[in-house]
């Protein structure tokens, strides 16, 4: 007989649930791109005023819960702040505010596009999570077994 682990099965509930709510989150996401072109279509046949800035708010509201989704589906550090990069981002491009706002806006996407560059896995190699940093510092002060004989031979060991 196989022992339930109460913990495994409400963690089981929880990774189903994103999923419904990610899931619903994209049927919401795609009702949007539709209420969107509808609204590009009417507002430039009718003749109406074409207000870009609600255009824009909405399309970037749809970017963010794309994200959100795929946030919810995989778990990982990149995700999390690509779904704070756009929304950062839509802020910033949306909202009319002051220069020092703007500036501090600015820094924090720098921030984050530091973040990215030197605290989140490498892409292109393949790395599961963890720090790239901590990976080249582990990698630089690890030596093989060969090495270490070598240098124990040669009482060399720092």
């Amino acid at each position: 007989m196989k022992k339930w682990n109460m913990s495994r099965v409400i963690n089981r509930l929880i990774n189903y649930l994103e999923m419904i709510v990610a899931a619903l989150l994209f049927v919401a996401v795609v009702i949007m791109i539709i209420e969107c072109l509808e609204y590009l279509i009417t507002s430039t046949a009718v003749g109406e005023s074409f207000n870009f800035d609600n255009f824009l708010s909405k399309l970037l509201n749809l970017i963010i819960g794309l994200e959100f989704a795929r946030m919810l589906c995989k778990h990982t550090p990149g995700t999390i702040l690509e779904v704070v990069l756009f929304a950062t981002a839509r802020q910033l491009i949306v909202a009319h505010t002051s220069a020092y706002a703007t500036f501090l806006g600015v820094v924090s996407i720098c921030i984050i596009f530091i973040i990215r560059k030197y605290l989140l896995p490498d892409k292109e190699q393949g790395q599961q999570m963890g720090l790239v940093l901590f990976d080249k510092l582990k990698k630089k002060h690890t030596r093989s077994s060969k090495e270490t004989d070598e240098a124990l031979s040669k009482n060399q060991i720092d």
